[in-house]
């Protein structure tokens, strides 16, 4: 699932959140969820945006030695280039 609120044209905030696994590859149990704020501009006359949020992952995987559970979590600073 994911949603984005425009606040301006060049303002917006973005929040994703998605599960999965199911067994597949011996990974039972995945999530994560994404925050972040945005601001459109242009670099070097590419359309662009800058983002700062923070992330979080879970995975929880049973192989045949090993069970792992484990959350991934922390804040982000990104750049992303439209062309």
């Amino acid at each position: 699932m994911r949603f984005t609120v425009e606040f301006s044209p060049e303002w917006f905030v973005l929040v994703d959140g998605n599960r999965g696994g199911f067994g597949v590859d011996d990974i039972d149990f995945a999530r994560s969820i994404l925050g972040l704020v945005g601001y459109r501009t242009t670099l070097f006359g590419m359309p662009a945006s800058l983002e700062a949020g923070y992330r979080a992952l879970r995975l929880d995987s049973s192989r045949r030695i090993i069970d792992t559970d484990v959350t991934l979590s922390g804040s982000f600073l990104g750049l992303t280039g439209y062309w």
